[in-house]
Formats: structure tokens, sequence, C-alpha cells
């Protein structure tokens, strides 16, 4: 089964971009969101691996 949603955190964003890090691995990188400017530092969200759009709903997801 391949897992198609993962948990980040918010580490900064600005204009477009949302610069994140994956909760169980570490690693970073940046999502483009038009809604950028809505999360702030230290956010903690569900993205979906392909749309790459964050989700709202954290109901089926136990990592977070």
């Amino acid at each position: 089964m391949t897992q198609t949603t993962i948990g980040v955190v918010v580490e900064k964003s600005r204009d477009n971009l949302v610069f994140v890090t994956e909760i169980q691995t570490g690693r970073g990188f940046v999502v483009t969101d038009k809604n950028a400017q809505a999360y702030q530092s230290g956010d903690i969200l569900t993205l979906n691996l392909t749309t790459t759009m964050f989700v709202d709903a954290a109901d089926d997801y136990p990592f977070i």
C-alpha cells in the first residue's frame, strides 16, 4: 500500500510558498499554495502527496 498523505510542520510561509518539514522523516521541502499566508510557523498539517495540497481532515491520520 502506497502512502498518499504525510504529516508536516510549517517552518515558514511567504508569498505562495510554504516551507515544511515532514514529521516522520524530518525531510524539508517547499509546497506551492495560494493560501500560504494563512499558515504560521509550527502549524501541523496533512499533505496529500497525490495532489500536493493540504487536507483538513485528520481523522484517518494517526501520526497527527
